[in-house]
């Protein structure tokens, strides 16, 4: 589909399908804008084959767009926008997506497997998620809030905190989380790699009971933090095998004013960070030394078997 025209999917269909399923079949290639109104089911069969946006492509929906398998959506330059219900509810892998993803005051509604974005996550307005969409790559930008019970996750690429936003659940395990705004996650949090920096906040709400910084896997870099994570829920500081550290360097400050504890000989290191507690701070795991190299001031906090150098 080419030209500067628009293809819509009316209202009325209710049971509309791009198959890309077929062995020695050309995928479809969009270069147009396609625009649902309708429902719209991305099927596959034996071959999970994906729908091509190429420069000048939009998938633009304004219905419902459902992956009901493991296919998705490839090339370069296309864009995708959704302000009405995108998701995925069938396939348990990925449904990758390449093209840069827009959800604009949109519903995210992942019951089966994920969603994986490597032409960056953008997200503005109020919406809502389930399930788990992640950017792997590219560069995305946050200005919005979703609620519900999703996650939100940064593997890859840049994603910038742009405006004031919310998500129910955050996950970071690789990519750079940057910007001048704040990001409070809400219900769940969950770092293992990856880079938090800017001047903005990352901040573990209240209603996070069983949040964790992950610092145990062997040749993976450790996370590190040159802007602020505020804590008001629970974060535990968790190892296995390894027990390695978060790292907090000049820019960087842990303000915890919820819960923080190392559930592992587990610490933090870096130059130039800082440590501030106003809850409660301490160690409920590991037999031996947790070691903080950051500047660390309590606060009229609670400490429990804390150990600092």
């Amino acid at each position: 589909m080419s030209g500067t025209g628009k293809t819509i999917v009316g209202s009325a269909v209710t049971t509309g399908t791009i198959h890309t399923s077929d062995y020695g079949v050309a995928e479809p290639v969009l270069t147009r804008t396609l625009q649902n109104n309708g429902t719209i089911r991305h099927e596959g069969g034996y071959f999970n084959n994906s729908l091509t946006i190429n420069t000048g492509g939009t998938l633009d929906n304004q219905g419902t767009y459902l992956f009901i398998a493991d296919t998705g959506i490839n090339g370069s330059g296309g864009v995708v926008t959704n302000s009405g219900t995108f998701g995925k509810s069938g396939g348990t892998g990925a449904s990758t997506i390449s093209a840069a993803f827009s959800n604009n005051s949109g519903t995210l509604n992942i019951s089966s497997g994920q969603i994986n974005v490597s032409g960056g996550f953008n997200l503005a307005g109020a919406g809502s998620i389930t399930g788990g969409i992640y950017q792997t790559g590219g560069s995305g930008n946050l200005s919005g809030a979703l609620t519900g019970t999703g996650t939100v996750g940064l593997t890859g690429g840049t994603l910038t905190v742009a405006g004031t936003s919310f998500v129910p659940g955050y996950y970071q395990y690789g990519g750079t989380l940057n910007g001048s705004a704040d990001l409070t996650a809400t219900s769940d949090f969950y770092w293992g790699t990856g880079t938090m920096t800017g001047i903005g906040r990352t901040i573990v709400g209240a209603g996070v009971a069983a949040g964790k910084i992950h610092t145990t896997d062997y040749g993976i870099a450790e996370p590190v933090l040159t802007r602020t994570l505020q804590n008001k829920g629970t974060i535990h500081h968790e190892g296995a095998y390894f027990t390695s550290n978060l790292t907090i360097n000049t820019g960087g400050t842990l303000d915890n004013q919820g819960t923080y504890l190392f559930i592992a000989d587990t610490g933090i290191n870096g130059t130039g960070g800082a440590i501030t507690n106003s809850g409660t701070f301490g160690k409920s795991g590991g037999a031996g030394a947790s070691t903080i190299s950051a500047a660390f001031s309590n606060n009229s906090g609670l400490l429990i078997s804390v150990r600092a150098r």
